[in-house]
């Protein structure tokens, strides 16, 4: 049980067991026994794909897997979760890429640049803007510093720390990094 505000975190899942935990609390598998409940409700519960995305939106996934457009700036990427018109990006949507962006410690100079040539710092605050873009309540975070330089681990754990308690919304972290979770 995860309750708002939480920080809670979980060691010993490697990559594909934190994917199996995903995909249990997103409904996208189902649990052999025993019952998953995501916002106080069943998983099995959901009736149509309208609940599942409902549902959906009250979680922000922080993962590799995020499909980001890396042809695309780094702006661009932000928006996405807010509108589809990106290219241009919609000017009424603009001054909320840029408190997303400012939000997660992404620098203002670094907004043009394609993703495919951002630094994984950089790459990994978009996976984190676009996390929290629609306001979730629970963010759950696969191995979130797996592909960061080292020096960079704990300032980003920090930073996730100050984004989900600003927010009061709640985190689970999925990592084996020791000292990624310490600084969370």
């Amino acid at each position: 049980t995860i309750v708002p505000g939480a920080i809670v975190s979980v060691q010993g899942l490697d990559a594909l067991a934190a994917e199996v935990l995903v995909n249990l609390m997103t409904a996208a598998m189902r649990p052999d026994e025993g019952e998953v409940r995501l916002f106080g409700k069943p998983t099995a519960d959901i009736a149509d794909y309208d609940a599942w995305l409902a549902m959906l939106d009250g979680l922000g996934l922080l993962s590799e897997r995020a499909v980001l457009l890396e042809q695309c700036s780094v702006a661009q990427n932000l928006a996405l979760p807010l509108t589809l018109t990106i290219d241009p990006i919609d000017p009424a949507v603009m001054p909320r890429v840029h408190a997303l962006a400012g939000e997660v410690g992404i620098p203002r100079e670094a907004l043009d640049t394609p993703v495919r040539a951002a630094g994984p710092d950089v790459v990994q605050r978009v996976r984190l803007g676009r996390a929290i873009a629609l306001d979730p309540r629970l963010i759950v975070a696969e191995h979130p510093s797996a592909s960061l330089p080292r020096p960079g681990v704990e300032a980003f754990a920090r930073d996730l720390a100050r984004v989900v308690t600003t927010r009061q919304a709640a985190l689970l972290a999925v990592s084996a990094d020791r000292e990624f979770i310490r600084a969370l």
